[in-house]
């Protein structure tokens, strides 16, 4: 309790509490705004949260879309697995021909004709490539002209370096001269015995290696500019010829086309040669090779080329008797022009079909590389089917699925774990097949895969079949 003893106290108090009145309204109205910003500010953070969260999962749907859409269905390149079995080669004159591809089980060695292989001195030297060093014997049989009677036998150590491993075959048996016989080549990796079959000519006035020179200073004109002399001297294009196809190129071609025109490619790899007939005057020869070249706006292109060649021989020059190649372009995802609704296919055969995945039933046929198989495939893809085959024959089963768009699958029908493991991919990649043509082989399949059961031999009758699918 105090007292006011005059106006003037009374006065000074009254202005502290006006004063302390103000204060107080001014604090609350500073934390009202205070609080009003805060209020803001999280309503900002909560904007920016959520605009973040939107841009996150804008992203991941863009990359699921690309990824169904667009990368899994269109892959342009895809690494390859390395070769099963080992490959051999055989060296005649200095020069590696005759890349021979292993087989393993029974095979019917009268059905392979893919080379020939001149010999001398009754000797025969092989080069393995991709060896594991468990390999260190070559073994031979020699066969007479009916494939099935066994003239002679033995075996070779190999010699091992550093990236090849090589074997001098010297043959017991006496050789006629001009006369053709069957070799067959066996070595084991694993414990499992690998087979390679060629045929072999004894000679001893072939003129192989002039022939390869002449082959290869042909293809390396082809390359390089400035040869126009050369070539032309070889040619026999017809008077007013102007095409410039690239995808087939003979003697009858213009020596433009012959020299790739205005492609300019570039070797990338190159095989070894393989000799298809050989004689003392006459000798044919096969090349492959990729090739790359560089388009319009940069992008490398590649190409898979075969020339073949007829050659005769003779003291005083070459004569080019037949000359033809082959050139096809590799698929690339890039090619699909989805804005024109389009397929670049680039350089290849005018025959080529391009079958979408979605349409048609989806045939597999055994043995379709040539003869009755090749013929069925053919019908099918000419009624739109989607078809794949598989055939032991690697050569003629590519030249096949070039020409008619079919999917092709190396396999030796008598393994049975390469004919399961060839089902199994088919299976992954379409789902289901609606027909199949036992054209070729018997195989009984392993339990967990797939069984088939094939009744007839014609599209009417093979609807008939039957097929247990298990763990699918």
């Amino acid at each position: 309790m105090f007292y006011l003893q005059d106006k003037k106290s009374f006065a000074h108090l009254k202005h502290f509490l006006k004063w302390l009145y103000k204060c107080t309204k001014k604090d609350k109205m500073n934390n009202r705004k205070l609080h009003g910003m805060k209020k803001e500010n999280i309503m900002k953070q909560n904007k920016v949260i959520q605009i973040a969260i939107f841009g996150v999962i804008f992203l991941i749907s863009l990359f699921i879309w690309n990824y169904t859409l667009v990368g899994r269905n269109n892959q342009g390149v895809t690494e390859t697995q390395q070769p099963t079995f080992p490959l051999l080669t055989i060296s005649v004159d200095g020069k590696d021909i005759n890349e021979l591809h292993g087989y393993q089980g029974d095979v019917d060695a009268s059905l392979i004709r893919d080379s020939i292989t001149p010999v001398y001195e009754n000797q025969v030297k092989v080069i393995l490539k991709d060896a594991t060093e468990d390999i260190s014997v070559v073994s031979y049989k020699l066969y007479d002209t009916d494939n099935k009677t066994v003239l002679g036998n033995g075996d070779t150590a190999f010699h091992k370096g550093k990236e090849k491993s090589t074997a001098n075959i010297q043959i017991k048996e006496r050789l006629e001269n001009g006369k053709t016989y069957l070799m067959e080549l066996c070595v084991k990796q694993d414990n499992k015995t690998i087979r390679y079959f060629t045929r072999i000519i004894y000679g001893t006035s072939f003129h192989l290696k002039e022939c390869l020179n002449f082959a290869e200073k042909f293809h390396n004109a082809a390359l390089t500019e400035g040869n126009t002399e050369f070539i032309s001297q070889y040619l026999e294009t017809a008077e007013g010829t102007t095409s410039n196809n690239l995808s087939n190129v003979t003697l009858k071609s213009t020596q433009e086309a012959v020299s790739y025109a205005t492609l300019k490619p570039q070797v990338e790899s190159i095989y070894p040669a393989t000799v298809k007939e050989i004689s003392d005057n006459v000798t044919s020869v096969e090349l492959r090779y990729i090739l790359s070249a560089e388009n319009s706006d940069g992008t490398k292109q590649y190409y898979q080329a075969t020339e073949y060649f007829r050659i005769r021989y003779a003291k005083d020059r070459m004569y080019l008797l037949n000359y033809e190649r082959n050139m096809e372009a590799y698929m690339r995802y890039d090619t699909i022009d989805r804005s024109n609704n389009r397929i670049l296919l680039g350089i290849g055969s005018n025959q080529k079909q391009v079958v979408s995945k979605k349409g048609g039933k989806k045939v597999f046929v055994t043995g379709g590389a040539g003869g009755i198989g090749k013929a069925i495939v053919e019908a099918f893809c000419k009624l739109n089917y989607q078809v794949a085959f598989c055939d032991k024959n690697e050569l003629e089963g590519q030249q096949t699925a070039q020409a008619t768009g079919a999917q092709f699958y190396p396999v030796d029908l008598n393994s049975k774990e390469a004919l399961e493991l060839c089902l199994q991919n088919i299976f992954k990649e379409w789902g289901d097949i609606d027909i199949i043509i036992n054209n070729a082989g018997v195989c009984e399949f392993t339990s967990g895969v797939h069984y088939f059961t094939c009744v007839g031999s014609t599209p009417q009758k093979s609807k008939q079949h039957e097929y247990l699918r298990k763990n699918h």
